[in-house]
């Protein structure tokens, strides 16, 4: 199951990433995702410095804001993944039209 999301979450990115790589003019446009993790990547260092709240109690439940941030941490990785594939393989069609129009 956990494959599963990894694997939505990379798929989801790449494709939004690609088209935005392709129909999008403005570049600031195209930075949409990276913001957006950004954005995930932020609330997860909220999290791990327990901002909404005092979570420790003295067990095991009491460091679950630490795994939550480690959880959320990874999928903006997996996100940025994504992201820099897209942006790469972008490039490479890029280069490859320029290539045969010459």
């Amino acid at each position: 199951m956990h494959i599963g999301i990894a694997t939505g979450l990379f798929i989801v990115s790449y494709i939004v990433q690609l088209l935005l790589c392709f129909k999008a003019k403005s570049t600031q446009t195209k930075l949409i995702p990276f913001y957006f993790g950004l954005f995930v990547a932020f609330f997860g260092l909220l999290v791990y410095a327990e901002v909404f709240g005092y979570m420790s109690t003295g067990s095991f439940i009491g460091n679950m804001h630490i795994l939550s941030a480690i959880i959320i941490w990874i999928a903006v990785l997996i996100i940025y993944i994504g992201l820099l594939l897209a942006k790469i393989t972008h490039s490479i069609v890029k280069y490859i039209q320029r290539r045969n129009d010459k």
